[in-house]
């Protein structure tokens, strides 16, 4: 089996790293030469090119069990948007038939879906985001789709939550650095999901999912960002950050506040995940970063 990692960065390495263990024959795009070591070492065969550009992939062999779009942009500006959802999209497209690409997957975001009232969401709400980020998100889903059956043999869709893991974790990192959460923060629904869990979830999808097909990829439990910040507390036995300065927040109150679902993706495909709540796959980061108290093995938590 020989496979394509296009954006092989903190999800895809991941990944690639995954395929490798499992004798798979992996091949991993970058635009520099960054990570060729990590790369290498996690037996990923490194290719640099730019996919934004026509011909992006002219060094590259054709006949390709399956290919991941994974692609994220460096920062996170409307502009490093579009180079990796519409352009990176539109030329990976335009050389997927030349590769003789099988299977596809392409790595979305819950960001798609419209709610912003707390509700639950599964993958049959509307897909209809209000901000520019979330239309190119939506918009590359569209295309990877109308490709099944035509440029690729297959495409298949993952809509991902707020990924933490080794090294990323946005509210676990302001927990231990700050700013605190404001009275408006504590309440907001967020959703999460652990790298492991993501790669897991890809490989189930791309093994088993039906042409087309699109799931959710998230943990079992959607938390309240104040029950998270309390239970950190209580754990490692210490108070939240400061508070934040004024005006140093943007007030988006409703920005991602829904629940997501990942029924379908248990359901269907019988995808369980490592780590099922924030709880365990918080207290595996804690010890490996040194700060679970009496640190241990296991991902047991107390």
């Amino acid at each position: 089996m020989k496979t394509l990692i296009v954006g092989c960065g903190y999800l895809g390495l991941a990944l690639g790293a995954e395929w490798v263990r499992r004798g798979v024959e992996v091949w991993g795009v970058r635009r520099t030469s960054a990570a060729d070591e990590a790369m290498r070492e996690a037996g990923i065969r490194p290719v640099h090119a730019d996919v934004t550009r026509p011909g992006w992939s002219a060094a590259l062999p054709s006949g390709w069990d399956a290919l991941v779009y994974c692609a994220a942009p460096g920062r996170g500006g409307q502009e490093d948007y579009r180079a990796v959802y519409d352009w990176g999209v539109r030329r990976v497209l335009e050389e997927a038939g030349r590769l003789g690409v099988r299977r596809a997957l392409y790595t979305s975001s819950t960001g798609v879906y419209a709610a912003t009232g707390g509700e639950w969401v599964d993958e049959d709400s509307p897909a209809e985001p209000t901000d520019e980020k979330g239309r190119l998100l939506r918009a590359a889903e569209v295309r990877w789709l109308e490709a099944g059956g035509s440029v690729v043999e297959s495409a298949v869709i993952v809509r991902i939550s707020g990924m933490y893991g080794a090294g990323r974790g946005y509210y676990l990192r302001r927990f231990l650095e700050g700013p605190a959460l404001e009275a408006w923060e504590r309440e907001r629904w967020v959703n999460q999901v652990h790298r492991d869990d993501v790669v897991s979830a890809v490989l189930t999808v791309l093994e088993s999912a039906p042409a087309g097909r699109i799931y959710n990829v998230s943990d079992d439990e959607p938390a309240r960002l104040g029950e998270i910040f309390d239970w950190l507390a209580a754990r490692l036995g210490r108070g939240g950050p400061p508070p934040p300065a004024a005006g140093a927040l943007p007030a988006r109150r409703n920005a991602g506040h829904k629940r997501v679902s990942n029924a379908r993706l248990k359901e269907e495909l019988h995808w369980r995940p490592r780590y099922p709540t924030y709880r365990e796959g918080y207290a595996a980061e804690l010890r490996r970063m040194g700060l679970w108290p009496g640190a241990g093995g296991g991902d047991a938590v107390p």
